[in-house]
This record gives structure tokens, C-alpha cells and sequence, in this order.
């Protein structure tokens, strides 16, 4: 006969068998994505290079190395003038070597790789799936795939070398359209012994952060924002020409809303590559959002106006 009682006994069961077939899923995917991190880190790695984006697409050359547990990144463009970035422990400068000239950070497409791979930054509200298996430039490859729990930030696509256990490609989708944003693609990773690295530490001193950071005791979130979960306040102050500022971030993305007297010159949206701008102007104000965040998150950022 029949019993209601086996059946949503064994029901229960199988629903019990499915968690823990996901946790454990979950779990091994976050061990290869850690080992990941933690072989790109420990190796010195040299990587040709293919970034592709809504802006074109570019070869580039990334060193990586680590020198008395420091982290050393470089990224050098392969066409035209020798010029890139240099990163220690995700803090450095851009240089151009043909016209002798090093300065301030400004942003690249590569960034999202340097922060995604180092060990140091925090992934927090995302889930890791197993997506499968591929080839990459001839390397068989396992597809990780960390999507964001509240549906709103970019999802990352991770290929990594089954023989080397180091990335070989990232790929960054939208959440909203599932369309590709960016792509960077290894065509040729070495594992180096020896290397002396090109750029020495004084030249990275004069571009280091300071201990000294913002009070922000009493720094309350404008009331007529909305900040996504996971996201938290990192800086606010006050810059030339009375623009106010507050910067928020999740430890992998950020982004900083502008606040000032609504200008003639205005335009809604911009962007280049995964970092974008969007405006909007409410009550002789304008505000700004600007990061590495999908269009849809800043607009939802300011949806209240």
C-alpha cells in the first residue's frame, strides 16, 4: 500500500542527498579556485596575452613574480610604444619606458585579473560552480565559474590549465544579458625559475599608499543612495570645485558616487570596458557613479532620484 509517510520521508532524503551533493560541489569548486590563486602566487609566471573588449582587442605581456612574499605584476602592451603598468601587493603606476615617464594608477582592463587572482582580496557573496571542461590554445582546460548571489555584479567565467593549475582566461559577463564584457586570454603561460625583476622596490615607494586612513565614524551613506548588499563604505571626503564623494566596495569591485551642482554639460552614460559612468541630475544636483560595475547596478545606485 501506498504510504504518505515514505513518501516525503524519501522526498526529504533526496532533498538532503541534493544540499549536500551541492555543498560539496561548492566546496571543491572554491579548493581549485583557491589553489588557483595560491599557484599563480607562489611561481613566477610569464603570460602572452590576448584582452579583448568592447574597445578592441590587444596583446599584452604580464609578469608575475614573488619576492620576499611581496606580489609583483607587470603588464606591457605588445604593439606600439613600451608602455603598461607595474603592481606591488596591488599598488603601483603606470609607465611608458620610450618616453621615460611613470605616473599615477589609472585603470585597465587587467585589473580585474590582478584582484580576482591575488590570495589578499576577499570574494564574498559569490557561488563557485564546476562549468565544465574546454581547450585553451591547445591546453585542456576546467571551466570555475563564480556568480554573484544578489544577481546584480558582473560573473566571472575562469579557465584553469588541468596541468599547471594556473589561469589561462577570464571572461567577465553580465548578470543582466549573460553578454560578454571583457575577455582576457592566455595564448602562451611559462613557468620561469629565475627571474630578475625589471622594476626595483624605490620606484614603487614613491607610488605606496599611506597608513593613514579616513575616519569614517561619523561619515553616515547619503540617504537618497542605494548600496547593493556586500557592499560597504570605504572613503568619502570632499574634492575641488565643492564635489562630494562617497566610495563603496564588495573587496573584489568598487565604485564612488559623485555629488556636485548639476552642470550644462551633461551625458548620461559612459564606458570603457567593465568600468563605467552613469549621471543623473535631481533637485540642481548631479550625481555620478563610477566603477568596475554593470550599468544596472549604478543606475539601481541611484534609482531613488
Amino acid at each position: 500500500m501506498f504510504s504518505i509517510k515514505r513518501f516525503f520521508t524519501a522526498s526529504a532524503l533526496c532533498a538532503l542527498a541534493f544540499l549536500f551533493s551541492a555543498n560539496a560541489q561548492e566546496n571543491y569548486c572554491l579548493y581549485e579556485f583557491n589553489s588557483l590563486r595560491n599557484t599563480l602566487d607562489q611561481n613566477k609566471v610569464q603570460m602572452k596575452t590576448i584582452v579583448s573588449d568592447g574597445l578592441g582587442v590587444n596583446p599584452y605581456l604580464m609578469l608575475k613574480a614573488n619576492i620576499n612574499n611581496r606580489s609583483y605584476v607587470i603588464w606591457e602592451q605588445l604593439t606600439g610604444e613600451f608602455q603598461g603598468y607595474a603592481l606591488r601587493d596591488l599598488v603601483g603606476f603606470d609607465y611608458n619606458t620610450d618616453r621615460n615617464y611613470t605616473g599615477s594608477l589609472s585603470w585597465h582592463s587587467t585589473h580585474i585579473w590582478d584582484k580576482l587572482f591575488d590570495p589578499s582580496t576577499k570574494i564574498e557573496g559569490y557561488s563557485c560552480v564546476i562549468a565544465g571542461r574546454t581547450r585553451i590554445a591547445g591546453q585542456k582546460a576546467s571551466l570555475l565559474k563564480l556568480t554573484p548571489q544578489d544577481g546584480k555584479r558582473y560573473i566571472y567565467v575562469i579557465a584553469k590549465d588541468d596541468e599547471t593549475s594556473l589561469p589561462i582566461e577570464l571572461i567577465t559577463l553580465s548578470p543582466y544579458t549573460g553578454n560578454i564584457i571583457s575577455k582576457i586570454t592566455s595564448l602562451d603561460t611559462k613557468l620561469i625559475k629565475y627571474i630578475d625583476f625589471p622594476i626595483k622596490d624605490e620606484l614603487f615607494d614613491n607610488y605606496k599608499t599611506t597608513d593613514k586612513t579616513t575616519d569614517l565614524s561619523n561619515v553616515k551613506q547619503l540617504a537618497e543612495l542605494n548600496i547593493p548588499s556586500f557592499f560597504k563604505l570605504v572613503d568619502a571626503g570632499t574634492l575641488e570645485n565643492n564635489v562630494y564623494y562617497q566610495s563603496y566596495s564588495d573587496g573584489l569591485s568598487s565604485f564612488r558616487v559623485y555629488k556636485t551642482q548639476a552642470s550644462t554639460n551633461f551625458f548620461p552614460f559612459a564606458n570603457k570596458g567593465t568600468v563605467i559612468v552613469f549621471r543623473k541630475i535631481f533637485k540642481n544636483a548631479e550625481y555620478a557613479v563610477v566603477g568596475d560595475i554593470p550599468p544596472e547596478l549604478a543606475e539601481f545606485v541611484l534609482s531613488k532620484l
